[in-house]
């Protein structure tokens, strides 16, 4: 088989390692085919090469089905994580114990984490997200303030304002993947084909060929 396509290919499952394995499998099959089915239509495998020209970049090929079938769980699990390591720093205590250290700057990444990440993963993926960074930090302040005993007061402001900030972590991650979710259906999504081609037919042999090309790609004639 042409090792212009599988080129292409692998570099497509490259760019889809987040995309789960058995979608993956689909998808690369998908493609292969479609552009076999293609280079035969504009005159033989000969074609190939045209029709990769054709498509989008392995890159953007990926990112349109990432688009469609979402993240697998590997990296699902991993976005949690990062959100939960993050939140734990994000409990102002910590300046407390550390003058020099900014709770604040931390916050501010996990929101940037949050709201990348939440609008391409999807509501639902961001909705945990969210939630697990919220209480994440209600655990880690309450071991604090159990652990510091009697000198563990939090005064009414500060455990008002503890709060909405953390729902504020919910409503970042998740409104940003409601909107796109509302905006681009996934079920409508195309899936990414080449451009078109105009062919004609060879005059010795009958075979499509581009209408661009001097040289019929089966037969040799010149047209």
């Amino acid at each position: 088989m042409s090792r212009e396509m599988e080129a292409y290919l692998s570099n497509v499952k490259f760019w889809m390692l987040s995309i789960p394995s058995k979608a993956r499998k689909g998808i690369i099959e998908e493609l292969r085919n479609h552009i076999i089915e293609t280079a035969y239509a504009m005159g033989g495998l000969g074609m190939i090469g045209q029709v990769i020209a054709g498509m989008d970049s392995p890159r953007k090929t990926a990112k349109r089905y990432r688009e469609i079938y979402g993240y697998n769980m590997i990296f699902k699990v991993l976005f949690v994580l990062i959100c939960i390591f993050l939140a734990i720093w994000t409990v102002p205590i910590w300046e407390i114990v550390n003058p020099a250290f900014s709770t604040t700057f931390v916050f501010l990444i996990l929101i940037v984490f949050l709201f990348i990440v939440g609008s391409r993963a999807g509501k639902m993926m961001a909705l945990t997200m969210g939630i697990s960074a919220l209480v994440t930090r209600f655990i880690i302040l309450g071991l604090i303030v159990a652990l510091a005993g009697e000198h563990g007061i939090i005064q009414g402001g500060g455990v008002i304002l503890f709060l909405l900030s953390s729902l504020l972590l919910i409503v970042i991650a998740y409104l940003p993947a409601k909107v796109i979710e509302k905006w681009q259906d996934r079920r409508y999504w195309p899936p990414p084909i080449p451009q078109s081609y105009e062919t004609r037919s060879c005059p010795r042999c009958g075979i499509h060929i581009p209408i661009q090309s001097k040289f019929c790609n089966e037969c040799g004639n010149r047209v």
